[in-house]
């Protein structure tokens, strides 16, 4: 059985959402490389099935960059995690079939993730800010020694026990 090279190419994306360039916050570089991949690689409705891992192979960067730039993508709300491999862009950018399907997405889509609204820098970068305070604060959390709840047996455990 053969396979014609037609059954194998990628769905033609008849009509793109190319706003994204205006909804693109102050995101690190690395984020950048990662969005214009994902924008190049994602199904109809902004579907992108990938490994962190086949996209660092893909840009010749490391997962954990790749990761990263996701995860900047995510606070600004650009990205959505779905699941393992498994991210959805937002409709404001995602590419469909149609112009109407892609109005009806928009339209359908919770408030809380539109990148019209004047203060959309503000919420990514205020996003930053408390992932980043979360982190310090989860690292000096693990940083400090934990006081055993019970410090009398605690000793009595650190004792040798008695020759006999």
């Amino acid at each position: 059985m053969s396979v014609h090279a037609s059954d194998k190419a990628p769905q033609p994306i008849l009509w793109g959402n190319y706003n994204i360039f205006a909804y693109i916050p102050d995101v690190p570089g690395f984020a950048a490389k990662v969005l214009f991949h994902c924008l190049s690689h994602q199904e109809w409705g902004g579907r992108i099935v990938q490994s962190q891992q086949e996209i660092a192979d893909w840009l010749g960067v490391s997962r954990s960059l790749v990761q990263k730039g996701l995860h900047h993508l995510q606070l600004a709300r650009i990205l959505l995690r779905e699941g393992n491999g498994v991210y959805r862009m937002n409709p404001m950018v995602a590419a469909f079939p149609t112009a109407a399907e892609a109005d009806q997405a928009i339209r359908t889509m919770d408030r809380a993730y539109r990148l019209d609204t004047a203060d959309f820098a503000d919420r990514y970068e205020r996003a930053v800010v408390e992932h980043e305070a979360a982190v310090k604060q989860k690292a000096a959390a693990r940083a400090l020694p934990q006081a055993p709840a019970d410090l009398a047996a605690h000793r009595q455990r650190k004792r040798p026990a008695p020759k006999g």
